[in-house]
């Protein structure tokens, strides 16, 4: 709804970083191909949510990915998590947070 569609990811059975903003490398595990992304692992707090969860909003569009095994490897942390006063204020500052990983991970996978 937001206008960056993700990746719902099932918490792994395995250590979760620090909750916050990522820049990471997505992978399908049945293509191979290493994607560009933002990952955010927190519990929403902009919309009154406490569980935890992890995001990945794959920065060149992307697959379906419902039903799909994700490889993610967390490259930068962009920042912590944040409850904003509206929801133009967090979609300005997804987008922001997407421009800072493209940058950062303009080195990592080649276009």
């Amino acid at each position: 709804g937001l206008g960056f569609p993700t990746a719902n990811l099932a918490r792994p059975e395995v250590v979760i970083p620090r909750i916050g903003v990522y820049a990471t490398l997505a992978t399908p595990a049945d293509s191979g191909k290493t994607r560009p992304a933002v990952t955010c692992i927190g519990c929403k707090p902009t919309f009154g949510q406490n569980e935890l969860s992890v995001e990945t909003f794959l920065l060149e569009g992307g697959d379906d990915l419902y039903g799909r095994t994700l490889r993610l490897d967390f490259v930068e942390h962009l920042r912590g998590e944040k409850r904003f006063d509206s929801v133009d204020a967090l979609k300005q500052q997804i987008a922001a947070d997407v421009e800072q990983a493209r940058r950062i991970l303009a080195a990592f996978v080649r276009q």
